[in-house]
């Protein structure tokens, strides 16, 4: 298949991604980091919806920690993020409904400590006269289970696909930073989701 995700490795494993360009269907791939060797494959069905020229159904860059794998994928009626183990066996899903975008889906989970954050950026301008806006937001969910743990509101104007970034003030606080069109670059609080600024 085709993909335009990074690989991301744990340990001796190499995860990536890749997609069938006429049935959309994402398949996750595990290899041996050393030797190449595929070790097992996933698959996820879903729906063709169109996508920008330069990009591909597999765009999204999974996330990995010590226990899973994490990975995302969408089309016009569901937004899927997924947990597989090591071995490939599926721990939990979320769907967060439908996705609205003229480019296509990018948005590649991170991993803070117990939660995985989820920066569902989407699509309110532009969009066809039949068409429902989208809803943007940061969705953080435990990395156990996939249940909530907190969302914060951003502003929709058109779908964004920065990967937030981890950052560690002078007072040792973390902060989650990142940027979209409505609100500029912003920061969170990774433990709450709460706002620090905005600028």
């Amino acid at each position: 298949g085709s993909g335009c995700s990074s690989p991301v490795i744990w340990g001796d494993r190499l995860y990536v991604t890749s997609c069938d360009s006429k049935t959309s269907e994402l398949t996750l791939q595990s290899f041996d980091a050393e030797t190449g060797q595929l070790q097992w494959q996933q698959s996820f069905p879903s729906t063709p919806y169109r996508v920008h020229s330069r990009t591909s159904f597999a765009s999204a860059t999974p996330a990995v920690d010590q226990d899973r794998v994490y990975l995302s994928y969408a089309n016009p009626e569901h937004t899927m993020l997924v947990a597989l183990d090591h071995d490939g066996k599926k721990i939990w899903d979320r769907d967060f409904g439908t996705w609205v975008s003229q480019h296509g889906f990018s948005v590649s989970p991170m991993v803070y400590k117990d939660k995985v954050i989820f920066y569902n950026s989407q699509q309110a301008e532009r969009v066809k006269p039949d068409q429902t806006p989208g809803r943007s937001r940061v969705i953080a969910v435990y990395s156990t289970d996939g249940s909530d743990a907190w969302t914060t509101d951003l502003t929709t104007t058109r779908a964004c696909y920065a990967v937030p970034s981890v950052f560690t003030g002078a007072d040792g606080k973390d902060q989650i930073v990142s940027c979209n069109t409505g609100d500029g670059f912003f920061s969170l609080d990774p433990e709450t989701g709460t706002r620090n600024w905005a600028a």
